[in-house]
């Protein structure tokens, strides 16, 4: 029985994911950390921390492998801090280091400078780890950050072989990332080789993270192995790299830094004593497949970036009353609106922008006075009551942090506005948050909202963009850039009110996708990707996004906010776009009695089918991208996207002909199913039936005919136990 109980317990053991922290003292000072099969291993030289190596295997380096000459590039520390426009002399010293399960603080003192370093590294199990910096003024002087880098280093050093020669890849490296930083064109991910030199990438200058995503995947075409990385900061961002070759050496290296940046000299002026916190970066190094990678991506999200789910509220059917109603609110026609989307099944009705304000349809101008215009004369209470007496959930739509051109508040509180060189930033929109009496109004305005009209989601929308780089002022003789501070003070305010509303659902967006960052989906449970939702460039932005982000919790729509969307596709395909992500109807019909029978079945028994038998493994799934890259200026021909279920006892397939372009057939090889078992497979065009083997499935795969263009199929899959 003992030797039972001890094979138990070491078999309990293993099945436990793999975390460990060695930290070593002077004079070898450093830290390896251990996460699963990845380690990463950073340590002092000559007053720099720096990066020795990473390994995606588990295998920990010889020291007599390493070479003092392979850390001597500048782009091998561990972190980059630039006061006053020059990067701060490397010479730390180790003061001390502190672990305890899968965290550790590595402190450091400027021998010079008047700076302490703590140096965070947390791990979840998962091949992606979290680095952060607090950075400290130690002098009774203000300092001025102008540049940080919270996580750089080597990524790779590749030793060719004289038997590698003749085989040498072109390009070595390779750089997958979301290509396009404008509205519209979000998830649009694609690679393209590193060549040798420098190559960076950007938020277009936007003021915040923006439509692209301070996310990369780079490829080792020699060893196959990748890295994932993702930067959790809301403003701006640039991803910078350096390819070195050295021929009289025989080697090359990949380096990067993932960069905080700001269009004005300094971003954060550090008080005497203050300690500031720098944005969390998410990096790791694994082998495998690209679904490896992503599935390694979204399993670290869901651990340890995503809020939880409110109890029972998690990924509801959502309708938004913007395609019949949006700019003739009435409370009849809200009402009217709700008895249709209550009809096909839906379980959260949102009242998005035009329900506030002086003026009718000027909801832009209106942003900032939250209290029901004149055209609804009850108020939002009787709506909100409406809703929750047909059994739905209500949600509201707010551009909390925005202040219209047309408001009182704007009237009465000029001094509320974000500033620019002494003029309004973001086209005059955008409040200072920065300001604690601004902070502080917004976070007890928004206290009475969700209170006084029972609101159960808020969504908060930021339709901002400045070329400029959002607001600046002058502090303590330097001109800072307010968007640290504005974040600063944002982020709690939305954690305060998580506390506050423990069963509010929190939906993410800006301007569509305009900020999708793991900064701001700390807060989130559900977010906008893009505003786009006409087919075929609608689910093409969804295969994009759920390269990084977890397909549960991105919105995707059905109904008529745009006039092409109905338009292009049939119902059915239209419909399948958000059964891959969080479902949500924008305009379902104006009335029950508009609504169209044969239309309101197709409509239930998709929203019925994500209930039954897509919500249940979605927060879970595995995601198998079968065409990852589609770039969204061509028409396409085929793309094919597969959610299976942890213990592959289920899975969905969507197969979608993007255009006329191409053969009118596609094979798909499940990825998601075990080869051992049997599965019901279903036709859902058809409702048909058939009976394969996973192993069947993987290797013979369903032949797929589509005759036309933005056409669709979806297979449901499930085990068929004997």
């Amino acid at each position: 029985m003992r030797i039972l109980g001890l094979l138990l317990a070491t078999l309990t053991a293993f099945a436990q994911p793999y975390v460990d922290v060695r930290t070593r003292p002077a004079p070898n000072a450093g830290a390896r950390f251990s996460s699963e099969l990845t380690i990463y291993d950073e340590g002092m030289l000559d007053g720099r921390l720096v990066g020795r190596y990473w390994s995606p295997i588990g295998r920990i380096r010889a020291e007599k492998e390493m070479e003092a000459k392979e850390y001597s590039s500048r782009w091998t520390d561990a972190f980059l801090i630039e006061i006053g426009g020059n990067a701060v002399p490397q010479r730390w010293e180790w003061i001390s280091a502190k672990a305890q399960g899968g965290e550790a603080v590595v402190e450091l003192k400027h021998a010079s400078e008047p700076l302490r370093v703590r140096v965070h590294t947390k791990l979840d199990g998962t091949p992606v780890l979290m680095r952060w910096l607090e950075i400290t003024n130690t002098s009774d002087k203000p300092l001025p950050l102008s540049g940080l880098a919270p996580f750089s280093g080597q990524l790779w050093r590749i030793q060719w072989m004289s038997q590698w020669a003749r085989k040498h890849p072109d390009p070595t490296f390779r750089l997958a990332r979301f290509r396009h930083s404008g509205w519209g064109d979000e998830g649009d991910f694609g690679r393209s080789p590193l060549a040798e030199g420098e190559f960076s990438f950007d938020n277009g200058n936007t003021g915040k993270s923006g439509w692209g995503n301070p996310y990369f995947i780079a490829r080792n075409e020699v060893s196959g192995e990748y890295f994932v990385c993702a930067l959790g900061w809301s403003g701006e961002w640039r991803m910078e790299f350096l390819h070195q070759q050295r021929a009289a050496e025989n080697n090359e290296s990949l380096y990067f830094r993932s960069r905080v940046i700001s269009t004005d000299p300094v971003m954060r002026v550090i008080a005497p004593g203050e300690t500031i916190t720098s944005p969390v970066v998410h990096i790791g190094n694994l082998t495998g497949e690209l679904d490896d990678v992503v599935q390694a991506m979204h399993d670290h999200i869901r651990r340890s970036v995503l809020p939880p789910q409110p109890a029972g509220r998690a990924q509801l059917v959502q309708d938004n009353h913007w395609g019949y109603q949006s700019g003739i609110e009435t409370e009849e026609g809200i009402k009217a609106v709700v008895d249709a989307a209550a009809a096909v099944g839906v379980e959260l009705f949102i009242f998005d922008a035009g329900w506030y304000g002086n003026k009718r349809n000027d909801w832009p101008n209106q942003t900032g006075d939250w209290r029901p215009g004149s055209w609804l004369p009850n108020g939002l209470k009787p709506i909100s009551d409406y809703v929750h007496s047909k059994g739905l959930l209500f949600g509201l739509w707010l551009e909390a942090e925005s202040i219209g051109h047309g408001t009182k508040l704007r009237q009465e509180h000029p001094e509320f506005l974000l500033l620019r060189n002494g003029q309004p930033a973001f086209g005059g929109r955008s409040l200072d948050l920065t300001k604690p009496e601004v902070a502080a109004w917004l976070e007890a305005e928004l206290t009475r909202v969700f209170t006084e009209y029972g609101v159960d989601l808020f969504r908060l929308d930021y339709n901002v963009s400045d070329s400029h780089g959002g607001g600046n002022r002058l502090r303590d003789g330097y001109l800072e850039n307010t968007t640290w501070r504005y974040y600063e003070a944002f982020y709690p305010i939305l954690e305060r009110l998580r506390k506050k509303f423990p069963k509010m659902i929190f939906e993410n967006c800006a301007g569509g996708g305009g900020r999708t960052d793991l900064g701001i989906l700390r807060y989130m449970n559900t977010t906008w990707i893009s505003d786009i939702s006409t087919l075929p460039k609608s689910i093409k932005i969804l295969n994009g996004m759920t390269l990084l982000l977890p397909p549960e919790i991105c919105n995707r729509t059905y109904g008529t906010q745009w006039d092409p969307q109905r338009q292009y596709g049939d119902l059915d395909t239209q419909l399948r776009v958000p059964l891959f992500a969080h479902p949500t109807g924008i305009g379902i019909a104006p009335s029950l009695a508009d609504l169209n029978p044969a239309n309101a079945r197709r409509v239930r028994h998709a929203f019925e089918l994500y209930k039954t038998f897509i919500r249940p493994m979605l927060s879970t799934s595995r995601v198998y991208h079968h065409t990852p890259e589609l770039p969204l200026e061509t028409a396409g021909d085929w793309l094919a996207l597969e959610y299976a279920a942890r213990d592959r006892a289920r899975a969905y397939a969507g197969v979608f002909r993007l255009s006329g372009e191409g053969a009118p057939e596609y094979v798909l090889r499940p990825r998601g199913l075990r080869a051992g078992a049997r599965y019901r497979v279903t036709f859902d065009n058809s409702g048909e039936t058939t009976t394969k083997s996973g192993y069947d499935l993987r290797q013979e795969g369903i032949r797929i005919r589509l005759a036309n263009g933005i056409r669709s199929e979806l297979l449901l899959f499930e085990e068929v136990k004997p």
